[in-house]
This record gives structure tokens, sequence and C-alpha cells, in this order.
């Protein structure tokens, strides 16, 4: 058994520009914070070759890993420009990935046996925060290609009990094979704002952009390639889940005589999550594949929430422009036992045998 830890933590506080012709200059961040956190956990490893190999204990991998980065303060003032093309304030960039798996039997034609239990378990989660960027008393605002703040997040889990990868594999497990795979994402930006500016949001532009991405996936038995037999007496339980989550609060451009250019945007950003849930996943190859029933879920859930975004200025938006340019999408498979057809790939003549309730959500 295996058991993987990974842990990541960035905060930058106060930053500060004032009086200065230039706040920021082309291609110029004042605060550039990228971080990530990698685990990975295996609880047996055979490697390359044909392989033998059996197993009288469970045997598990576990591997959770979580990222936090923080950055909070950080101000322009009395610029005449304040953000000039493709540059930023606060650009934050989050990956946490966990990835974990019970037996990984590499490349070979490969006999495994368990006589006991397999399991994964995958836990990636992640944090990116922004706070209290403000840019005041510029003549021109954000220009073209520039953002005020841009948090990007993304969380990736990854869970299979048993991994045959290449080759014509050969799989029996006698106890229960279980898989879990958990992928959350939080990106936040608080208090963003551009106030008393000739000119607020040039073409191209948002003040705040925010986005995250969540993937999740969870295999029993994962088959990779080949002719192989898979075979589980026992229960299976699969479940992969994603969450992401973006938020915008207080993001304000006020006093400006134009407000937002061509294609602008006060808020932008994307909101992705996906799980995909396989009890077994035959991949290429004319496999044989029987279980004994259980259970598979696959779970995914995003959600935006942009609060107290607001504008006043003399001239609006232009054509195209937004004060919220942003999109939301979830979706969730799951499959209970899925050969080359299932995945749309088709090809080999798979054979599936199911002797007990197999439950699919």
């Amino acid at each position: 058994s295996a058991t993987a830890q990974a842990d990541g933590l960035s905060s930058t506080t106060g930053v500060t520009v004032g009086a200065a012709k230039s706040g920021v200059g082309a291609g110029v961040t004042l605060i550039s914070s990228s971080t990530e956190s990698r685990a990975l956990a295996t609880g047996a490893e055979l490697g390359g070759g044909a392989d033998r190999a059996g197993f009288a204990r469970s045997v598990l991998g576990l591997a959770r890993s979580a990222n936090v980065n923080n950055v909070n303060a950080v101000t322009v003032t009395a610029a005449e420009n304040g953000l000039a093309i493709g540059a930023s304030m606060a650009d934050l960039d989050t990956l946490a990935t966990a990835q974990a798996q019970a037996i990984g039997a590499g490349d070979g034609a490969d006999i495994v046996t368990a006589a006991q239990n397999l399991g994964a378990v995958a836990e990636a989660e992640g944090d990116v925060v922004v706070t209290g960027v403000t840019l005041s008393g510029t003549m021109n605002g954000v220009a073209a290609g520039a953002s005020l703040a841009r948090t990007q997040g993304s969380a990736l889990a990854r869970a299979t009990a048993a991994s045959l990868g290449a080759g014509n594999d050969l799989l029996t497990v006698e106890g229960t094979t279980g898989a879990d795979a958990v992928a959350d994402i939080s990106t936040v930006g608080v208090g963003v704002t551009v106030a008393g500016s000739y000119q607020g949001v040039s073409a191209g532009v948002a003040l705040l952009d925010v986005s995250g991405d969540a993937l999740a996936s969870a295999a029993a038995a994962d088959g990779g390639t080949g002719d192989d037999q898979i075979e589980l007496r026992s229960a299976l339980e699969t479940s992969a889940s994603s969450t992401a989550t973006s938020t915008g609060v207080s993001v304000a451009l006020s006093g400006a005589v134009y407000g937002v250019g061509l294609a602008g945007a006060v808020v932008m950003g994307d909101t992705r999550s996906s799980a995909d849930a396989f009890g077994i996943d035959g991949g290429l190859g004319a496999d044989l594949l029987r279980s004994a029933g259980g259970s598979v879920e696959a779970f995914a859930r995003a959600r935006r929430t942009d609060v107290a975004v607001s504008g006043s200025f003399a001239i609006g938006a232009a054509a195209s422009g937004n004060f919220l340019d942003t999109t939301t999408s979830a979706a969730a498979r799951a499959f209970g036992i899925a050969g080359d057809g299932a995945l749309g790939i088709g090809g080999a003549a798979d054979r599936i045998a199911v002797t007990g309730p197999l439950i699919v959500r």
C-alpha cells in the first residue's frame, strides 16, 4: 500500500505603485504567482515485461493534493497610464493533481491475482484568491489585452484500482475493487476596482478574469490496450466527483468617461467541471470482462457567482462590450462496463458478463 500527500501554499500581500507615468508597462505583471502540487501513489508497480504477481493482502493507493494561492492589496495610483497592452496587476495560476492506483501492471502480458481488496483514492483541491486590487486616478485605465486581476485554478484527480496498460493481460480479484476520485477547485476575486480613470476598460480587456477547472476520473479496472481478461468476483465501487466554483465580489468601474470598450468586460471567465466513472474500462482490444456487480457514480457541479458588479461612466459599453462575459459547464459520465464501442472507438469484439446487480448513476 502507498500514501502520498502534496501541499502547496503561496501568499503575497501589499504591492503598491504610485505617481508613475506608466503604472504597469506592456507585457508586465506586478505580481505573478504560479503554484503546483502533485501527489502520486501506487500500491504495487510491476513495470514492463510479462509479469506474474499474486497479492494475498489488500492493496491500497491514496493520493491527496492541496494547493492555496493568495494575493492581497495590490494598488496602482496616480499613473498616467494604468495598465498597458498585455499587462496585469495580479496573475495567479494554481494546479493541484492527485493520481492513485492500487496496482499498476505496466506494459507486457501480465497475470495478476488479488486474494483480497483493491482500492484507490485520489483527492485534489485548489483555492485561488485575489483581494483588494485597485487602480485609481489614472488617465487610461486598462489597455488592450490587459487584465486588472486574473486567477486560473485547476484540480485534477484520477483513481484506478487496477491499471493493466498495454499487452494481453489477465486480472482476477477475489475481494472488492474500489476507486474514488474527488476534484474541487475554488477561484475567487474580491474588491477589484478601477476608479477615476478617463478611460475604463479598453478593447479585449477584463477587470477581473476568474476561471476554474475541476476534472475527476475513476475506474475500478482499466484494461488499457490488448486482449484482456478481467474478472472482479466481488462488488466493485467507483465514484468520481468534481466541483468547480468561481466567485467575483464587488467588482467596480467608476468615474470613467468611457466605460467598456470593444469586446471588453468588467468580469469574465470560464468555470468547468467534469467527472467520469467506470466500473470496468476494457479499453482497446478484444476483451473478456466479468463483474459480480456493484455501483458506479459520477457527479459534476459547476457554480459561478458574481456579486455587485457595477459601473458608472458617461459613455457606456461599445460593440460587444459587457459587464459580464462568463461561461459555466458541468458534465458527468458513468459507465458500468465499457468496451471499445461504448467509448466510440469501436473495432474489437468484447464479451461482457455481469452476474449481480450493477447500479450506475
